[in-house]
């Protein structure tokens, strides 16, 4: 090859170098981080939903406390199942820029007749219907504040949306034109186009995981609480190691492919003679 078509070569190989790294990690992502099952399982795996139910029985004990009311009228108004639907389906709705919302139509029925249930048994008539319906609307919203956790999701849901389509549609472009430059590259100038870019894409992947750990101080970082706090540092950690655990795999088997397209060519090349 002459130095022109060399250089066209190289260079055509940088580009799809960084085509096939920014297919890699966008794909990597958008199964991940920018998948809401994915993040649901996460939180199954760490008993979210447990540790939940655990928070808000917890916070509410601490408000009935001063009311002079039972635990017995907050027992049974939700289930850890009521929970986990609708914290899925929060997540669901903050991936999709849907409204992110809390059904509690169900619970305020449950507690309103708790609540009556105690006072006919014991007998207590209240004067000021306004501090019951009160009491009940802060028992409420404990119960919305410790889903939603923070109200900066509803603001965000739309953008989560939005740019969940912009790198879909992104990936698919890069896909492509990372397959239209290989063809390029192998019927222009003879030479597999996929070895070089995937090898150097393992190696960039390899170097995004060690700045990961070097910029981002996971360990002191703290989010909302403690439960959210520990499963966003076990993604995090789940993320660097499947990370390197790709970059590791796409390195050795871009180098098998080789050495094996290598020994076949040796072998071809034996029998021909």
């Amino acid at each position: 090859m002459n130095k022109i078509k060399i250089l066209s070569y190289y260079f055509l190989e940088f580009i799809l170098t960084f085509l096939v790294f920014f297919t890699f990690i966008l794909f990597f992502f958008k199964v991940s981080i920018l998948n809401p099952n994915y993040i649901i399982k996460k939180l199954n795996e760490n008993h979210y939903y447990e540790d939940l139910a655990k928070n808000i029985e917890s916070t509410m004990e601490d408000y009935l406390r001063p009311s002079g009311l039972p635990m017995e009228v907050v027992k049974d108004i939700y289930t850890e199942s009521d929970l986990k639907r609708e914290v899925d389906g929060m997540i669901n709705n903050l991936y999709s820029g849907k409204k992110v919302n809390v059904e509690t139509k169900n619970i305020q029925d449950k507690l309103n007749s708790n609540i009556k249930t105690y006072l006919e048994k014991n007998n207590i008539k209240v004067s000021d219907e306004d501090s019951l319906d009160k009491f009940t609307d802060e028992v409420i919203k404990i119960y919305i504040k410790r889903i939603i956790i923070s109200e900066e999701l509803e603001s965000i849901s739309p953008s989560v949306n939005k740019w969940n389509k912009r790198i879909n549609l992104v990936s698919i472009i890069l896909a492509i034109l990372s397959i239209v430059l290989a063809f390029i590259i192998r019927f222009s100038f003879k030479k597999k186009a996929l070895i070089i870019p995937f090898i150097t894409s393992s190696i960039m992947m390899m170097i995004v995981n060690n700045i990961m750990f070097l910029r981002i101080d996971i360990e002191h970082i703290l989010f909302w609480n403690k439960s959210i706090t520990l499963i966003i540092k076990k993604i995090f950690y789940d993320l660097s190691s499947n990370l390197k655990n790709i970059s590791i795999i796409l390195l050795v088997v871009t180098i098998l492919i080789l050495i094996i397209t290598s020994l076949l060519k040796k072998y071809k090349k034996k029998l021909s003679f």
